[in-house]
């Protein structure tokens, strides 16, 4: 990757960057099984599928991988157009216009093997410390309909299961696609695999309000232009049964 003004840049996009037709668009560096940084390219399914809706919309994706606490910068300070698996919650809607969605994936809560499978139900957790990023869209949604539990910040997704596997948090509040992939790679055996989500949330491209208009409404259209294909179905089966 090439450092640019602090901003991390794939390599390989970097070349194709150059003229008319691209869309800069970050995500968070290691968020597998939708997007991730690999040796100077972006992978995932998310990031295959918005591939594949680029081309048929005349686009071509340029790829700026970033730590979780850092997309949103690069948003704001105009290093990026737009962000390219961002969750769609209500408090976001403020803030960002959103594509069609990519697909939908959600939240679930992940507890230490040793305890008893963990509840789906966040009315079960009254009192009890639950982790999760604050700048990630579960932080919001707990505080405002269950305020009785104890939310901690968690620095990023690894954090997260630290704290729950060290004893410092009785659950982790986490994408249930995301952790799930991430528990089994950095805490194998130690953590119980949740079952259900507790939320169900859509994963788009975000841009900030107002300002891409023309690219929401194209992107969005080769978007749904691929989720009407068969590919669409291949690549998520592919993809969920990779180890991507």
């Amino acid at each position: 990757m090439n450092e640019r003004k602090g901003v991390r840049v794939n390599s390989d996009a970097e070349r194709g960057g150059k003229g008319h037709g691209t869309v800069r668009l970050t995500h968070v560096d290691h968020f597998p099984p939708f997007a991730t940084a690999r040796q100077g390219k972006s992978v995932g399914m998310a990031i295959t599928i918005l591939n594949e809706a680029m081309v048929r919309v005349g686009l071509k994706a340029i790829y700026v991988p970033e730590n979780l606490d850092r997309v949103q910068e690069l948003v704001r300070a105009g290093h990026v157009d737009g962000i390219a698996t961002f969750a769609i919650t209500p408090e976001r809607k403020e803030i960002y216009d959103f594509t069609e969605p990519i697909l939908t994936t959600g939240g679930a809560l992940f507890v230490r093997a040793s305890v008893d499978r963990a509840s789906s139900s966040l009315d079960e957790w009254s009192g009890r410390v639950v982790c999760t990023p604050l700048k990630g869209p579960l932080a919001d949604y707990i505080r405002e309909h269950y305020p009785h539990v104890m939310v901690r910040d968690a620095k990023d997704y690894s954090a997260a299961l630290d704290m729950v596997v060290r004893g410092e948090a009785d659950a982790a509040a986490l994408n249930f696609h995301v952790a799930a992939r991430l528990a089994q790679e950095i805490h194998p055996g130690s953590l119980a695999m949740p079952t259900e989500m507790f939320i169900e949330t859509p994963l788009a491209v975000a841009f900030l309000k107002g300002h891409k208009p023309t690219l929401l409404d194209r992107v969005s259209a080769g978007i749904r232009q691929v989720k009407e294909d068969a590919v669409y179905r291949r690549i998520l089966e592919s993809s969920l049964t990779s180890r991507v």
